[in-house]
């Protein structure tokens, strides 16, 4: 069973082409196997159990059906982190930051309502702020992830919301490294 404990939550990850996550986890690994003296032998076939994982994983699932154009694998996306702004995903998300920002700065103190943002936006504005990708078609908007969680928090929650947001991170922070 510990093998599967391992392997499910690595294709959940590669499945969902989260790059940036990957990235996190790989350097979470680093961390741990520097700071884990004593246990590095089982660290180690840990991480052959989420290498292998990966690799069967990231041939299997495709880009096929998430929105893009292309079927490309994970190791094709993986390798994309390093494309230039041009890249139309980069422009969508700095221009969903933007109305992020937007709706943080029109709403401040208590932001428009968990998980509302995309909608708040798409219903309350129009014209340049939008773009030219949503202006034409708000409704575009709606469940669109701002792929940002501090200005998520900042635009849904607003400063209040935010405040308590940040104290519980540091919270738990605290918390787990004094276990460490």
């Amino acid at each position: 069973t510990g093998i599967q404990t391992c392997a499910l939550p690595i294709c959940g990850l590669v499945s969902s082409f989260a790059r940036g996550a990957f990235i996190v986890g790989a350097l979470t690994t680093a961390f741990l196997w520097y700071r884990l003296e004593g246990r590095r032998l089982a660290l180690g076939a840990l991480i052959t159990v989420a290498a292998g994982t990966v690799l069967v994983a990231g041939s299997v699932f495709t880009g096929d059906g998430r929105g893009r154009n292309d079927a490309s694998n994970w190791f094709e996306e993986l390798t994309s982190v390093t494309e230039t702004i041009a890249d139309t995903d980069a422009e969508d998300r700095r221009l969903v930051w933007r109305i992020g920002w937007q709706v943080f700065k029109d709403h401040p103190v208590l932001g428009v309502g968990q998980g509302s943002w995309s909608a708040f936006a798409s219903e309350n504005y129009t014209g340049p702020i939008l773009g030219e990708r949503f202006g034409r078609r708000p409704d575009l908007l709606w469940g669109r992830a701002m792929h940002n969680i501090y200005l998520e928090a900042l635009a849904e929650l607003g400063l209040v919301g935010f405040a308590l947001f940040v104290v519980m991170l540091v919270d738990r922070s605290e918390e787990h490294t004094s276990e460490l």
